[in-house]
């Protein structure tokens, strides 16, 4: 159960099947984690365009995450964010031994700290902290 972080097309990755291979979760859930947070990016990009597109646009009110609503007016900060998928998550395929091709997922840096963030418990802080030390590691050695 080793963490692997290579060098793909001259960026650091690790893959959806090492995140699961190294919390013991399965594969299908960590590529639904990948997913659910690429739709949550994605939501902000076309947050960001309709704010763009029209002053006049009235979102209401968000929830912050904190467990209370904030107003939308109160985002500005936020509302210019790009969020561009393929700087977290690449999304590719492997062939499986019964030769069954399967969706999975390269990760950068950025996408594998945004997805072991969401992990909790002690082995999820084990693992977050070695993956950033990992990918330390081979930034040092390019």
């Amino acid at each position: 159960m080793e963490i692997q972080v290579f060098n793909k097309d001259g960026q650091l990755v690790t893959t959806s099947l090492n995140v699961a291979e190294v919390t013991g979760k399965r594969h299908d859930s960590v590529i639904r984690d990948i997913e659910k947070l690429i739709d949550k990016g994605m939501a902000r990009v076309r947050f960001n365009l309709g704010d763009k597109e029209s002053n006049q646009l009235n979102f209401g009110d968000v929830d912050n995450g904190l467990g209370h609503p904030r107003s939308g007016a109160s985002d500005k900060g936020l509302r210019h964010h790009n969020f561009v998928a393929s700087s977290y998550f690449i999304e590719s395929q492997y062939v499986t031994e019964q030769n069954k091709i399967v969706k999975m997922y390269y990760l950068t840096k950025k996408g594998t700290a945004w997805l072991i963030n969401r992990y909790t418990g002690d082995a999820a802080v084990d693992f977050q902290l070695a993956y950033i030390e990992r990918f330390e590691e081979m930034e040092n050695q390019i």
